[in-house]
């Protein structure tokens, strides 16, 4: 990777980091507003809520009448006794048990949707008689409480969310009436609260990420086609280094003896540089012509294309299914000798010993024509590649195996300008098979 690709990469991440904890923190700040703002609504409503429930402080008559008459009796407050101070405190404070209700009604009105669980209980209640206190009730010394409204067990809270005080100097009676409240799904609502915010982030946290991925993608893709062209130029420098040097020995070692040895030898090496460079300009002009159709006969033209392959008989297996003689298939004859004799080239440059096999069979209104080796194979993160122009497989790029990467890229052209398709299975260390599917008219 480049030091200028490397750069934007490094800008690129920074920028999505930057991004996304701007993104998180505009999101939480309008959580943190939204929660603020709901505590204070509930404040709001609770001290409403427990004033329309409230009382005078003349219910509390009967019951200080009543602790009054034990304590001059000298009874101790307990058991009994207990049990009707008790009795006679949920009486006094009845009006309290209307604070859940006033509570919701509230939330309702204001379109606040939110279930809660509350509960209001007598936390502190204690008397006094001369210097001596009589604690009654103390949630904070021994969590004991008197239940007015609802349940505890629901909160799993200890602190109140809002109290009040009564203190009657006529009967030295100290009241305190506390209310717990717990919204279980208070999460949920405030993010529903904050729904455009977050949704707004979401969306522009998803097309940034998009705008990453897609960058990252060019700038590989890039580097890829920078590679290949890389690639193209050292093959291509191979090929003709190769038989420019076998030319210029033979023209020092040309005499009268072995004329038609050098002879030979340098109209061999011509047709390799001509073969050479015919493929690079094939590349534009192959197939702006279209293409010329032909009746060709199948079993007459593959037996006579297998010939033409620079490769012992004995090493090519030509089969036939479903093929009779007098079997045609229209279609541009020279285009599809080109695509068939690719594929037998690059049989025979990576199959190694193997034996080349060629099934050719009608399905359906296609003619088949397989390629199979029993070669090295193409390991499967290059398979989606090797179509692609100037593409060669890595492990490929040994100069005993040479090419141009442009021979499957002409196969799968040929093939989309008949109008048909081409299938790659290849399986590493087991060999590579290439299907040609042209339409038979």
């Amino acid at each position: 990777m480049d030091r200028k690709s490397t750069t934007s990469l490094y800008l690129l991440f920074t920028g999505a980091i930057l991004f996304l904890v701007l993104s998180v923190f505009m999101v939480w700040n309008a959580y943190q507003s939204a929660e603020r703002q709901f505590k204070f609504t509930k404040q709001y409503y609770l001290s409403t809520a427990f004033f329309q429930s409230g009382m005078d402080g003349n219910e509390l008559a009967p019951l200080a009448d009543s602790i009054s008459r034990m304590l001059d009796a000298g009874e101790p407050i307990v058991g009994r006794n207990r049990q009707v101070i008790d009795n006679l405190t949920i009486e006094a404070t009845k009006e309290y048990q209307k604070v859940e209700e006033n509570f919701a009604r509230l939330l309702q009105k204001d379109d606040i949707h939110a279930g809660f669980n509350m509960s209001v209980i007598v936390s502190k209640f204690f008397i006094r008689q001369a210097d001596t206190v009589i604690t009654l009730y103390d949630i904070e010394e021994n969590g004991s409480f008197l239940t007015l409204s609802g349940d505890m067990k629901k909160l799993n809270i200890l602190k109140p969310d809002n109290s009040f005080f009564y203190k009657l100097k006529k009967f030295d009676i100290n009241l305190q009436v506390s209310v717990y409240v717990n919204f279980p799904n208070i999460t949920f609502f405030l993010l529903k609260q904050i729904w455009p915010q977050l949704l707004i982030s979401l969306i522009m946290l998803f097309l940034f990420a998009g705008i990453v991925a897609y960058t990252i993608k060019t700038i590989r893709k890039q580097q890829l086609v920078d590679q290949m062209k890389t690639d193209f130029i050292n093959n291509m420098t191979h090929e003709l280094k190769t038989p420019l040097t076998t030319l210029s020995v033979a023209a020092k070692t040309i005499d009268p003896e072995n004329l038609n040895a050098t002879s030979s030898l340098i109209t061999s090496q011509v047709r390799r540089l001509e073969s050479v460079v015919n493929q690079v300009m094939e590349l534009s002009t192959l197939y702006e012509k279209g293409i010329a159709r032909e009746r060709i006969p199948v079993q007459e033209f593959f037996m006579k294309l297998v010939e033409t392959f620079a490769r012992q008989p004995e090493e090519v297996e030509l089969s036939f299914c479903k093929v009779q003689d007098e079997d045609h298939v229209w279609t541009d004859r020279f285009l599809l000798e080109t695509a068939v004799l690719n594929l037998l080239d690059n049989a025979g440059k990576y199959g190694g010993e193997s034996k080349i096999f060629i099934p050719v069979s009608y399905s359906g209104n296609f003619l088949s024509i397989k390629v199979a080796d029993g070669g090295c194979g193409i390991p499967a993160q290059y398979q989606k590649y090797v179509f692609d122009k100037f593409y060669r497989v890595p492990e490929g790029d040994r100069h005993e195996v040479s090419g141009s990467g442009l021979g499957l890229y002409h196969v799968r052209e040929i093939v989309k300008a008949h109008k048909g398709k081409v299938k790659l299975y290849s399986e590493t260390d087991k060999g590579t098979e290439v299907t040609l599917l042209i339409p038979v008219r």
